[in-house]
């Protein structure tokens, strides 16, 4: 990649292997295109690496780190952030699915809102089986979100 992407969505990995290749599939499937994939391995003893290079491999967009010890989820993310070259970051988990609309969403979200620096979206949990088993919503008081955090 020669360009710099708008958006670049990173995400650490830790014997994810089970659930890696949807959440790959999903975020690589977005109707927003211009974005980068930095995907950190945490030196996964499954084959959590081997399938992220494999998408490296079929995808220009991904791109992928091994880190050469366990470090932790913050570590993991902070390397991803080091590689990242987007003019915006997304984080997503090595266990979630994207809807093929959120990068469009929350990049279109900002862009149009250019007092906000963060965004957020509400999590369906799903169980092994695919069907939905509840749902969590985003604060969205500023009042609250700075109580909390």
């Amino acid at each position: 990649m020669t360009n710099v992407p708008e958006v670049s969505v990173i995400m650490a990995c830790y014997n994810a292997s089970k659930y890696m290749e949807e959440t790959i599939e999903s975020v690589l499937n977005q109707t927003f295109a211009d974005f980068e994939f930095v995907i950190v391995d945490d030196f996964s003893t499954d084959d959590s690496l081997e399938i992220a290079q494999r998408y490296q491999q079929m995808d220009a967009r991904v791109m992928v780190v091994s880190l050469p010890k366990n470090s932790g989820a913050a570590a993991a993310r902070n390397a991803a952030v080091e590689k990242a070259r987007g003019r915006l970051i997304c984080v997503i988990d090595a266990d979630d699915i994207c809807r093929p609309y959120r990068l469009q969403v929350q990049h279109d979200f900002l862009l149009n809102n250019p007092a906000s620096v963060l965004v957020s979206g509400a999590m369906e949990y799903i169980d092994e089986s695919g069907d939905g088993v509840g749902r969590t919503y985003p604060i969205t008081d500023t009042k609250k979100i700075r109580k909390k955090y």
